[in-house]
C-alpha cells in the first residue's frame, strides 16, 4: 500500500508493507524448497515413500520406486502399504500381521511408540514380481515427528539388493573354497594323500554296510560309527574344520540309532544321503595345482601359498555392502585363479583315488 504521510496511520502502513514483503519472501523460499524436494524425489537413485495414518502411502514419493529396480509400477500414491510392499512377499501370516499392526499404531502417537514397535518392522523381504521373478528388497524404517515428538508419518527407504545378495553368496562360496585350500596347505602331501585314500575307503565301506542291511542291525551301526569317528578324528588332526563338522553330524546320527529308546528308524535313503554329504565335504578345492617335481609326478599336488594369500586378500578388502566392489573382487579373483599353471582339480584326483579303491577294496 502507498504511504502518503508518516503519521500514525502511515507507520501502520509501512509495517503492513514490511509484513507483506516478508510473507512474499517466505512464500518464494517455500516454493523454492518445494521445487528442490520435488527435483530430489524425481532424480534420486533411492526408493523413498512415507506412510500416513491408516497405513496409506502419501502422494509424494521418489520416482525411483516406479523404476524397474523397485516396484515397476506407477500405481503407488494413496495405495495401501501392505498391498504394495508386502503383497506376494515371502513373509508368513504372523509376520505380516505384526508389520500391519505396527504401521497402523505409530502415526499420531509419541515417538517412543516407534521405538517400542520398530523390531516388528522387517528389514528384508523377498517379493515375487508379476512376471515370476523374485526380488530381495532391503527396507529401512524411520519416524517423522513434529515439534512435540508426535509421529506424523513413517518413512520407508526401499533398496533392491538382489544382485548384492547374489554376489555376497558367490564371495562366501569362494571364501569357503579358499579356506578349504588353506586347510589342505597345512597338511604335508603324503599325509594328505593318505587321508584322502583312507577316508574314501571308510566312506565306501559305510555305503556297503548301509546297502547290505534293510533294517536295524546293532553290529552294523557300531561299525558305521567307528568308521565315521575315525574320519572325524583324522580330519580334526589335520584341522580340516568343514569336513570335521559334517562328519560329526553324521556320527551323531549313528549315535542316535545306537540308543535303546531311539526314535529314529533305519532309513537307507536318509543314511545314504548323509554319507553323500560327507563324500562331498571331502577336500575338493578348485585351484591351480602342479605336479610335484620330486619324483612322484602325478601322485602329489602342490598349491603355491602366495596365490591363496592374494585371493584371500581380495576377499578381505571387498566392501560387502557395495555390488560394484563385490563384482570387481569376483572378476579379479577369477583372473588370479585362472592364471595358475596346469589347472588340475583335487576333486578329480580324489575321484581317481575313489575309483582305485573300488577296484581294489581296502
Amino acid at each position: 500500500m502507498p504511504v502518503g504521510r508518516l503519521d500514525e496511520i502511515g507507520h501502520w502502513i509501512v509495517a503492513f508493507n514490511g509484513m507483506i514483503e516478508k510473507i512474499q519472501e517466505s512464500s518464494a523460499q517455500l516454493k523454492q524448497k518445494t521445487a528442490d524436494i520435488q527435483a530430489m524425489l524425481q532424480n534420486m537413485q533411492q526408493g523413498i515413500l512415507t506412510v500416513v495414518k491408516g497405513a496409506v502411502i502419501h502422494s509424494e514419493y521418489s520416482a525411483y520406486l516406479e523404476d524397474e529396480d523397485i516396484f515397476e509400477t506407477k500405481d503407488i500414491a494413496n495405495r495401501g502399504l501392505m498391498e504394495l510392499v508386502f503383497g506376494d512377499s515371502d513373509l508368513g501370516s504372523d509376520a505380516l500381521s505384526q508389520v500391519d499392526a505396527a504401521v497402523y499404531v505409530c502415526p499420531g502417537e509419541d515417538c517412543i511408540n516407534f521405538a517400542f514397535n520398530q523390531h516388528l518392522l522387517v528389514g528384508e523381504i523377498s517379493r515375487r514380481m508379476p512376471d515370476g521373478r523374485s526380488k530381495i528388497l532391503d527396507l529401512t524404517w524411520s519416524a517423522i515427528t513434529d515439534e512435540n515428538d508426535v509421529i506424523v508419518r513413517l518413512m520407508l527407504c526401499v533398496r533392491d539388493v538382489t544382485e548384492l545378495r547374489k554376489l555376497a553368496a558367490e564371495a562366501s562360496e569362494q571364501r569357503h573354497h579358499l579356506d578349504m585350500i588353506g586347510e589342505i596347505l597345512a597338511v604335508r602331501e603324503e599325509k594328505f594323500y593318505h587321508f584322502i585314500e583312507s577316508s574314501a575307503g571308510f566312506i565306501s565301506e559305510n555305503e556297503r554296510i548301509i546297502r547290505r542291511h534293510s533294517e536295524v542291525d546293532h553290529a552294523a551301526i557300531a561299525e558305521l560309527f567307528r568308521n565315521m569317528h575315525t574320519i572325524k578324528g583324522n580330519a580334526r588332526t589335520y584341522n580340516l574344520q568343514h569336513l570335521t563338522n559334517v562328519v560329526h553330524e553324521t556320527e551323531q546320527s549313528y549315535h542316535e540309532l545306537r540308543q535303546p529308546d531311539a526314535d529314529r528308524s533305519w532309513d537307507q535313503e536318509h543314511l545314504i544321503h548323509e554319507l553323500t554329504r560327507v563324500r562331498e565335504a571331502k577336500p575338493r578345492p578348485q585351484d591351480g595345482q602342479r605336479a610335484n617335481e620330486g619324483g612322484n609326478t602325478g601322485r602329489f599336488v602342490m598349491v603355491e601359498k602366495e596365490h591363496i594369500q592374494r585371493t584371500l586378500s581380495l576377499l578381505d578388502k571387498a566392501d560387502g555392502t557395495e555390488p560394484h566392489a563385490l563384482q570387481t573382487m569376483r572378476d579379479a579373483l577369477s583372473g588370479v585363479l585362472n592364471s595358475l599353471p596346469s589347472l588340475v582339480s583335487v576333486e578329480s584326483m580324489a575321484n581317481q583315488f575313489h575309483s582305485k579303491l573300488v577296484e581294489e577294496p581296502v
